[in-house]
């Protein structure tokens, strides 16, 4: 209720927002060029600046980056229908593979059938007509089918075709990279001015930036981040620009440097390789995975293996209770006719005749004394140490040694109840040793804070030399 109420508010404030600020005017309040004195946090920010740090609420989501890229000014209608509508080329067939790995566990984009892939296939052709000297390029797949989450197939077309042309990517996703060869050099310059320690330790075991940042830049992190974190991050892009490709990837690089450099310590150089290759090119995989975590004990506690019945002996049971059933039905039956015919008899002859069919009764209950074990459950005890002691009639006899696990005794009974207590006591312990305190080496989701990422990315300063390189 909290959290939906928090998002109200939110929606509330960008309503009043869109009433105060004409979209044309919206440009003035954006940043061009952040000099390396001028502190982003520090600084007074306008209230458009400060809605995009807070977040972007995901009803507005689409139409503020389409507002703050611009794109209404480039729109030209019924121009996206007739790029869908050309005649097929050679690149149809490459968009018609990739699009197939863009998103495969996401519902829009999961089935060839559904219009997600479809809407994405008629965007990226539409573009590859728009613009044919880039044509197309493997990972704006990526960009285009997070656009086509909030806005419909037109508006992400010319979202896509602004956030290519107004941000300076351009030069991404041509034959040569040069642009993001240039970008890459710019941010491994950065890298050795904020992070010293991580590049030293890069150019020790000879790893290029260029391996990682290349599908860092080509989709814009979005194999890369966590998806909440992903979309603040393109909330930031959208206002401040380029820039903040560069910056989130050095505010990523600092969150995992002392994880990283403190696993190889001590370790094999070409063990530390491995390690540090792992980490860098699978963050988002690591981020999700126990693997690189130090929140738990490793010593986790064996799970208790509850013992079953044995299906067959209780089988035979079954089969020959009902048998049996039947003839003690017989012989009372017997005994009923028996007592009728003697009804005229004396008293002494009666109590014989009574005392004969205890008796017989009696040696019944001995002979059938092994069936007995079909008698219902007692009640469920929710104690543990009883178990296996709810009831005199919990175990049988069974000669197979693999059941009994050398024991004389099988499980005849296991309650619902144990059962229930035994997940709750072992989700209980998990819970306890899955995520216990963040500790600073670790990596996982638990301990990657959102809004912590963010603000370092903010903080992250770059001279205006390098700002003035990446907007060219």
């Amino acid at each position: 209720m909290d959290n939906q109420t928090n998002v109200k508010k939110k929606e509330s404030s960008w309503i009043n927002l869109f009433k105060n600020f004409s979209l044309s005017n919206w440009d003035n309040f954006k940043p061009k060029v952040v000099s390396e004195s001028s502190c982003n946090i520090c600084d007074s920010t306008s209230k458009l600046e400060k809605f995009c740090r807070d977040g972007i609420p995901q009803s507005f989501r689409g139409y503020v980056w389409s507002t703050l890229a611009e794109a209404e000014n480039i729109k030209k209608k019924n121009l996206f229908y007739e790029l869908c509508n050309s005649d097929p080329l050679p690149i149809d067939e490459i968009i018609l593979k990739d699009i197939t790995r863009c998103y495969p566990d996401h519902i829009m984009f999961n089935d060839k059938n559904y219009y997600g892939q479809h809407n994405l296939y008629n965007v990226l052709k539409a573009y590859s007509r728009y613009n044919p000297s880039i044509g197309y390029c493997q990972g704006m797949g990526f960009l285009a089918g997070i656009l086509l989450m909030f806005i419909p197939a037109e508006d992400a077309f010319w979202l896509l075709v602004s956030t290519i042309e107004n941000y300076s990517i351009s030069g991404y996703y041509s034959q040569d990279l040069d642009k993001l060869k240039s970008d890459n050099d710019v941010f491994t310059i950065i890298l050795k001015q904020k992070l010293p320690r991580l590049y030293n330790h890069l150019v020790e075991y000879e790893i290029d930036t260029i391996l990682f940042t290349t599908e860092w830049f080509l989709c814009l992190y979005s194999k890369t981040l966590p998806w909440p974190c992903l979309l603040r991050v393109w909330d930031l892009f959208y206002y401040y620009g380029k820039s903040t490709i560069i910056k989130a990837g050095i505010a990523l690089l600092q969150y995992i440097e002392k994880p990283l450099l403190s696993r190889c310590e001590g370790l094999p150089r070409d063990e530390c390789l491995n390690i540090t290759l792992d980490i860098i090119l699978h963050i988002h995989d690591v981020l999700y995975t126990d693997k690189y975590c130090h929140c738990f004990d490793n010593k986790k506690p064996q799970e208790e293996k509850i013992k079953v019945y044995n299906k067959q002996p209780i089988q035979d049971i079954i089969l020959k209770s009902a048998v049996m059933k039947d003839i003690e039905n017989e012989d009372n039956n017997e005994n009923e006719i028996e007592n009728e015919n003697h009804n005229n008899e004396n008293k002494e002859e009666n109590n014989s005749n009574n005392n004969n069919n205890n008796n017989n009764n009696n040696n019944n209950k001995e002979n059938y004394n092994e069936f007995e074990l079909i008698t219902p459950p007692p009640p469920l005890i929710h104690n543990r140490e009883h178990r296996y002691k709810q009831h005199p009639t919990d175990y049988i006899h069974s000669s197979n040694p693999k059941i009994n696990n050398g024991n004389n005794h099988q499980s005849f009974y296991t309650s619902i109840s144990a059962i229930n207590n035994n997940t709750n006591q072992e989700k209980n312990k998990n819970d306890q040793h899955t995520h216990g305190k963040c500790l600073p080496n670790c990596l996982c989701i638990h301990c990657f804070d959102i809004e912590t990422f963010l603000n370092t990315i903010l903080n992250i300063k770059i001279n205006q030399k390098y700002e003035e390189i990446l907007n060219n």
